[in-house]
């Protein structure tokens, strides 16, 4: 990938999880980079495009991650840690929730192949927990949906109270559970 693809792309989704779609803007990349609008279209015709985009880079990122901490940990507890620790450093390192958490509360405002690539992403979250994490319960699926619900939850309570903590407290309950 080229640089200032890359630039674009890691700054689309700044701008993503800092406001959503709707604060996606090429005339914004473009002040942000110092390029112009024309050398944004180069790469991404649209703002749809750009977009998903983004949340294939992420989810793809993201999958590998998970990848790596299935076949780095074999204890359940670690595995929720590993998981959670993505939510949590979001919080901690830049004060932003994950993109297609708040591409997923706008989702019918999205055009549809953003609205695909951003399910897709959850149903690709749901699919490694209910085999990494829950594989033994008889709801493995309903579980793994509970986690991502309340993860998302507490990451937004997080950022609005100011209190990257509250995820860590999460985890420790769902790990009480287990």
């Amino acid at each position: 990938m080229t640089s200032i693809k890359k630039q674009i792309l890691d700054s689309a989704e700044s701008g993503i999880r800092s406001g959503g779609y709707s604060n996606l803007s090429f005339s914004g990349l473009a002040a942000t980079l110092n390029i112009s609008i024309e050398e944004i279209e180069h790469y991404f015709p649209t703002k749809a495009k750009l977009s998903i985009a983004v949340v294939i880079r992420y989810r793809l990122t993201v999958n590998e991650a998970l990848a790596k901490i299935s076949e780095n940990y074999t204890n359940i507890e670690e595995r929720l840690y590993h998981y959670a620790n993505f939510f949590e450093r979001a919080i901690i390192i830049d004060n932003k929730i994950c993109p297609c958490t708040i591409l997923g509360a706008e989702i019918d405002a999205l055009p549809k192949e953003i609205q695909t690539e951003v399910k897709q992403f959850f149903i690709d979250n749901i699919n490694w927990l209910s085999v990494a994490i829950f594989a033994d319960q008889k709801n493995a699926k309903l579980s793994a949906q509970q986690l991502i619900a309340s993860l998302d939850g507490a990451a937004l309570l997080a950022k609005l109270l100011g209190d990257p903590g509250l995820i860590t407290q999460l985890i420790a309950r769902f790990t009480q559970k287990q």
